[in-house]
């Protein structure tokens, strides 16, 4: 089994954790907020060769949360950090992934308007910010995991803005 804390933030700002078949317990990586991230708040991706890869809400270079791998042996490389706009802040959710290797998540703050954005991570590491919420219609700070159908469109739940201002479900197509 793998895992996060998120950590206290006054000594520890998260760890990554692995816990084998008898119970024993292993400690994989300490973050401490500033390159490497702080608070994995999510559930962790697993890849065909045992690569780790999450989100941490803040640290980072801007803090405003980073993308990272933990490879087989336990160490920890910062894949992506966010600059809060254009390409989001606080990454709080579980990464999805495609066939092709590419992650799409969610973060809370940032963007155009800083209400949240979608984004795509390609396998060479390079985000695309596929939607920036304006915190209307469309709903602002997306905190939920996306799902992903056989089409490729994802869907998720932001939890403010809408017609009544309690949120919205939402759709992006391809």
């Amino acid at each position: 089994l793998y895992g996060t804390t998120t950590g206290d933030g006054a000594l520890i700002y998260g760890t990554v954790f692995k816990v084998d078949r008898s119970g024993r317990y292993q400690l994989l990586h300490t973050f401490i907020g500033q390159p490497d991230g702080a608070f994995p708040n999510a559930v962790l991706v697993r890849d065909g060769i045992g690569n780790l890869y999450g989100t941490t809400q803040k640290g980072g270079i801007s803090n405003s949360g980073t993308i990272f791998n933990v490879d087989a042996s336990g160490e920890l490389t910062v894949i992506y950090n966010f600059a809060g706009a254009p390409d989001g802040k606080w990454p709080y959710s579980a990464l999805v992934r495609d066939a092709a290797g590419n992650f799409y998540g969610t973060t809370l703050l940032g963007g155009s308007f800083d209400s949240g954005t979608i984004f795509k991570l390609n396998t060479a590491g390079n985000l695309t910010t596929l939607y920036s919420f304006t915190g209307g219609e469309d709903g602002a700070f997306p905190s939920g995991t996306l799902l992903r159908d056989v089409g490729g469109s994802l869907y998720g739940t932001a939890s403010n803005g809408g017609a009544y201002g309690y949120g919205t479900v939402f759709k992006l197509t391809p």
